[in-house]
């Protein structure tokens, strides 16, 4: 007789197997992440290496999908046949899988399950750019309205918010979905780790209950100097002596030319005004050029010259990436260098929620540009 398994051992081979049937594809562009981490995305979908969810990490997702049935259930009594699940949303740019659609009232749910500390920040914003997303892509031609549905996890409370279409949350969005998809179809490299993101704070890893942390699964591929990227041969090795003075050196040089580049930017902005100032006296006087006594300054009109705006073809449908595939060309092959400073994972932090100001602060200023 096999030996009786454990309701843990069930339970831990039960989430297994959920993750081996994980329906999405690994690889398309998610609208649900717009609002999140980009690097992020293009990581996963260029397969790069991250750490294996955690059974903590499983049971978290699982239970998303518990309350999810549990939310449909109250639709489907209310309207029997009415209730489409993960509804697809086919766009230019990527994906989205819309969670309930009460098809007889042309309503759209999001159902999100979130702690009782993040009470006061909701709805979230990257939630709030998901439905929008949706609604811009697929809802507002069904005129449908929509509400994102929280389910706080110590108590069961459903906490709901109503979601109005907002048109100048989609163009920062798209762009970000354009910058995504040239990444990972053309460039076939991640993005950057996007500006005010730091090791120590949300979305990069987050202080849990008992004040152990989570990261996000590409953590250490995107702060730890010691893990050497895919396909990379080379491994990194300590600094022998006699190469100590060079990079310190090279440190140095850096650092003094982002110096110079910072000085720089301003002088580079008040010789533009000048010769703005120049140019527009010029052509009031139909002249080309001026002299002094140590010479003379002449300017020259540039003649326009025809390009093609390949980003906003994409944009606007005009052109697919599938399309544009059979004309990649890539640049020859170079060498960067990139110092990562050490960086030691984080061991004491508040208790605070998730902080997501410098999301929204970068949200504000590409909205502002």
């Amino acid at each position: 007789m096999s030996e009786r398994p454990t309701t843990d051992q069930l339970h831990r081979a039960f989430l297994e197997a959920e993750r081996a049937a994980n329906p999405f594809d690994p690889h398309e562009i998610r609208l649900s992440a717009t609002g999140g981490c980009p690097r992020q995305q293009t990581l996963r979908i260029l397969d790069f290496p991250h750490d294996p969810e955690t059974p903590e990490q499983l049971s978290i997702f699982h239970a998303g999908h518990y309350w999810e049935d549990y939310l449909a259930s109250l639709w489907e009594q209310q309207f029997p046949g009415g209730v489409n699940r993960q509804v697809t949303v086919d766009t230019p740019y990527g994906t989205g899988h819309i969670d309930l659609w009460i098809e007889p009232i042309h309503h759209l749910v999001e159902c999100k399950t979130t702690t009782a500390s993040n009470v006061a920040h909701l709805p979230l914003e990257e939630h709030l750019d998901q439905v929008n997303l949706y609604l811009h892509f697929w809802g507002n031609a069904q005129q449908a309205t929509a509400e994102i549905a929280y389910v706080i996890k110590e108590t069961g409370n459903i906490l709901t918010f109503p979601v109005t279409y907002d048109p100048d949350r989609i163009p920062p969005l798209i762009e970000t979905l354009q910058a995504i998809q040239v990444a990972v179809t053309f460039d076939q490299t991640p993005l950057p780790i996007p500006d005010g993101y730091h090791p120590a704070q949300f979305p990069c890893s987050w202080r849990k209950k008992d004040g152990s942390w989570a990261h996000c699964g590409y953590w250490r591929l995107c702060w730890q100097a010691d893990r050497p990227l895919p396909d990379e041969e080379e491994s990194i090795v300590p600094a022998p002596a006699e190469w100590l003075p060079v990079l310190t050196e090279w440190q140095e040089l850096s650092q003094h030319i982002a110096d110079y580049k910072a000085i720089l930017k301003p002088l580079e902005q008040r010789k533009k005004d000048l010769e703005d100032a120049l140019q527009a006296w010029l052509a009031s006087t139909h002249a080309q050029g001026l002299a002094t006594a140590e010479g003379f300054l002449t300017c020259t009109e540039k003649k326009p010259s025809l390009t093609y705006d390949v980003k906003a073809a994409l944009k606007d449908g005009v052109l697919t990436a599938d399309q544009l595939a059979p004309y990649q060309k890539w640049r020859a092959n170079g060498v960067s260098w990139t110092w990562h400073p050490a960086v030691a994972e984080p061991q004491a932090a508040s208790d605070s929620p998730p902080d997501t100001s410098a999301q929204k602060a970068r949200r504000r200023s590409r909205r502002a540009s």
